[in-house]
């Protein structure tokens, strides 16, 4: 490994190695990426990920109070992204904002496959509308939830609150996933979505 004094080190393999939150936000929304310890992050990553994030297992401490729509580990998905074996725990408070989840706030794919897989949320989740244990909120195509489970509570203050996702249409694919945590809102709550519509298996 070669060393960075922000948190990155370059592996001689294919990824850099994340050891801190300064690292982590300073990611390229294209690169590939592993997480070599355990973290804590108090803000999202900004910007739209389009790389891979590999957590090998690791946990990330969220610490977050919402200042926005969109919030989460990351804040948007992109097209190509992949992020897989990470677990996230603590709490995000953002009651009075739309679209927030324990891995991320939103997806937005421009065609290209967007892949979360292996991801467990052990945090407390709190927003208006679109709020998953993993996925707040995607009007997208191509995205495929495989192997995740969330566990902490999930409290929807408008409405959609889901285990898994809070609110996605398109062509998504949620498989091998389940929900322990208690999920709660005004209107429209489930255990694995809030809402799925227009394409959702």
């Amino acid at each position: 490994y070669m060393p960075n004094t922000m948190g990155v080190e370059t592996a001689w393999a294919d990824a850099s190695v994340i050891t801190t939150a300064e690292g982590f936000a300073a990611m390229d929304a294209n690169g590939s990426y592993e997480l070599g310890k355990d973290i804590t992050i108090t803000t999202p990553y900004s910007g739209a990920f389009s790389g891979t994030f590999d957590g090998k297992g690791h946990t990330v401490t969220l610490k977050i109070t919402g200042t926005g729509a969109n919030t989460g580990l990351f804040s948007v998905l992109g097209g190509g992204a992949t992020v897989k074996n990470v677990i996230t725990t603590g709490a995000i408070q953002a009651s009075s904002y739309n679209n927030v989840g324990g891995i991320a706030g939103k997806v937005n794919s421009d065609g290209s496959t967007i892949t979360i897989e292996g991801c467990k949320n052990n945090a407390d989740i709190t927003g208006s509308k679109s709020v998953g244990g993993i996925l707040g909120y995607g009007d997208t195509n191509n995205v495929h939830i495989l192997k995740c489970a969330n566990t902490g509570a999930i409290v929807a203050s408008s409405r959609q609150g889901g285990g898994i996702a809070g609110n996605i249409e398109g062509t998504f694919v949620v498989e091998d996933c389940y929900n322990k945590g208690r999920i709660s809102d005004k209107n429209s709550v489930a255990g694995i979505l809030g809402r799925g519509a227009n394409g959702v298996s």
